[in-house]
């Protein structure tokens, strides 16, 4: 899915946060933490700056992050 929207809408594209946020999801309930890690980090890069602060995408992952 990821790849798919990147090859559609760039690899910057903030409209990718949403799908990396659920990929940090996922892999953190599997135990990836580092890897959800990353996936989380990305999504945050891509909506920092592009969205307002209290967006609830952008508090959502912002979340994530926190919980580890």
């Amino acid at each position: 899915m990821i790849a798919i929207k990147e090859s559609r809408l760039g690899a910057d594209s903030p409209a990718l946060a949403v799908s990396l946020n659920n990929l940090g999801s996922v892999l953190r309930a599997a135990g990836r933490s580092d890897e959800a890690r990353a996936a989380f980090e990305r999504a945050l890069r891509l909506l920092d700056g592009e969205v307002a602060d209290d967006h609830p995408n952008l508090v959502t992952i912002r979340r994530n992050l926190a919980t580890g």
